[in-house]
């Protein structure tokens, strides 16, 4: 069988790449790290979304935040693919703990350091951001300056750029996503679609009479996390080269999605917000959109899911109070 390792499986992001692994073949065998992994909502969402057995034979799931214990997975089982998605993921929460950039790239020394140990021809998935842009032209391309803002976006640059320094220098295949922002209904409630959607649920129930953003001009590119799931199985499998942007190309300004949102739930959206310029990221740029040509054309992939079904689908979920 066919051994994969999935670090960060229990996130949105795990949970579409398990789906669709385990849709794809029976053959494969998959162990999935987490941080204080709860195994039964993992499996309670990944029934809700595929047809896979009950009985979780070739899936595995090991709780742990210690990439020692990554790294004698790693050797133990000599995985054919590994899918590296695990780590901080707050931007507001690097900036606040610097030391959070060092968390990023000591995690992913310890792959590099197991995987060069194996010699296996395994092929490894980086998860990279679009936060590692500087400010360009646009739309951002795999060609576009980099620099990194913030502590989390350093982190993660300095692994891009160590994947395309060893794809240049060896045989090894790592490969870097360069993921745009993405939400779906496994989405955590501390990033900004589900924060606004949660807020106007309070204020349709009478629990809250105001929502506050920082701004509403700021423009963003969102995809579907199933569609980044896919994009990322097809890079890890298929790619041709050690980086992709992965993003729709589309970009929706936070105007659209709040108006939508309230739209969507009975509610005159300008009643209730108030902007706070404060809460603003210093030098966070107006607009970020993707230019995803590179994936389009060589893997054929692009988004399926749009704008409008997205946030329907998460308004939905947490309408239902199932996630």
């Amino acid at each position: 069988m066919k051994k994969i390792i999935i670090t960060g499986i229990t996130g949105q992001d795990g949970i579409f790449l398990t789906k669709l692994l385990l849709e794809k073949s029976e053959n494969y065998s998959i162990f999935g790290v987490g941080r204080n992994t709860k195994e039964k909502v993992f499996f309670d969402r990944l029934q809700t979304i595929t047809k896979y057995p009950q009985d979780h034979s070739n899936l595995k799931l090991v709780n742990t935040d210690n990439f020692k214990e990554v790294e004698k997975l790693i050797l133990d089982i000599a995985p054919d693919q590994i899918y590296h998605l695990s780590g901080p993921s707050s931007v507001y929460q690097s900036i606040k703990y610097p030391k959070t950039r060092f968390t990023i790239t000591e995690n992913f020394d310890y792959i590099l350091k197991s995987v060069s140990k194996i010699n296996n021809n395994c092929r490894i998935f980086h998860a990279s951001s679009s936060e590692m842009f500087a400010p360009s032209n646009l739309p951002l391309n795999e060609n576009s300056p980099m620099k990194g803002n913030s502590p989390y976006a350093l982190g993660k640059l300095e692994n891009h750029k160590k994947i395309k320094r060893i794809s240049k220098e060896s045989n090894l295949n790592f490969y870097s996503g360069i993921m745009f922002n993405h939400e779906s209904e496994y989405r955590s409630n501390d990033y900004l679609i589900m924060k606004i959607i949660l807020e106007a649920i309070k204020i349709r129930k009478g629990d809250s009479n105001s929502l506050t953003l920082g701004s509403l001009d700021y423009v963003r590119d969102w995809s579907y996390a199933e569609d980044i799931a896919e994009a990322l199985y097809l890079v890890t499998n298929y790619g041709e080269s050690s980086d992709y942007v992965l993003g729709s190309g589309v970009g929706t300004s936070i105007r659209y999605i709040v108006s939508f949102i309230f739209n969507y739930l009975d509610l005159d959206w300008e009643n209730y917000l108030n902007i706070d310029k404060s809460i603003l990221r210093k030098n966070d740029p107006e607009i970020i959109v993707s230019d995803p040509k590179k994936i389009n054309l060589e893997l054929n992939w692009s988004n399926k899911v749009d704008i409008e079904r997205l946030l329907v689908k998460c308004i939905e979920s947490r309408l239902s109070e199932k996630v």
